[in-house]
């Protein structure tokens, strides 16, 4: 989803970008437009990203510069969040627990199962609950939630026990996203949960810390 300053927004299904609020630093007669994720290079919303960093340097003519800084180079999504609404940086990509953490009440749309299809997404998004949603976190928070960038659904990945059945999630180490909804969801079918930003994720596995995410 993209976020600015004033915007930000996610699905398990989608991520978000979000936009600044003060507008570009300017370096001269050129304005640069800095954008952080926790994504690594590789990963589709990367992509899609410097897509739009081409696009906006060639609709400007240069005039406007976008730097992307992925992989978590400006800190985990919350540092960048408040880096977000300080101003340090003007626009940020990333998952929806940042509704849950700013407006709690809304956290349930990062649920497990709770959209049906793409179309069922853009449904709510542009529609008066979207509208809601935004306007809360807004009202919140002063960032402003932009427009999904779909990446299909979250799946569960583990370093040894493969699970089959919800039986066979009981006990298992799993890393959840900083989220109440995420976490006592899981902790429901049974695992040991652990939220850890997704920054943290990785060497947690590799460690052991957490079994799965």
């Amino acid at each position: 989803m993209q976020v600015s300053r004033r915007n930000i927004l996610k699905t398990g299904l989608a991520g978000m970008m979000l936009g600044g609020a003060q507008g570009c630093m300017s370096r001269g007669d050129k304005k640069i437009l800095r954008i952080g994720h926790v994504y690594g290079p590789s990963e589709l919303l990367h992509a899609a990203a410097q897509s739009m960093a081409d696009q906006i340097n060639e609709a400007s003519s240069g005039a406007i510069q976008v730097r992307l800084y992925p992989s978590g180079q400006l800190g985990n999504e919350r540092e960048m969040l408040e880096s977000l609404r300080l101003g340090a940086i003007d626009m940020f990509l990333g998952g929806l627990a940042m509704a849950g953490w700013y407006i709690p009440e809304y956290g349930m749309v990062e649920a497990p199962f709770l959209w049906r299809d793409y179309e069922h997404i853009n449904l709510v998004w542009n529609g008066p609950m979207g509208s809601e949603i935004r306007q809360a976190m807004h009202d919140r928070s002063g960032l402003t939630l932009h427009q999904p960038w779909f990446r299909g659904p979250r799946y569960l990945t583990t370093t040894s026990k493969i699970i089959k059945h919800p039986d066979d999630l009981v006990g298992l180490k799993l890393r959840v996203p900083e989220l109440e909804v995420y976490i006592k969801s899981w902790q429901t079918f049974g695992a040991n949960v652990t939220p850890l930003p997704f920054t943290d994720m990785f060497m947690a596995l590799k460690l052991g810390v957490v079994e799965g995410q």
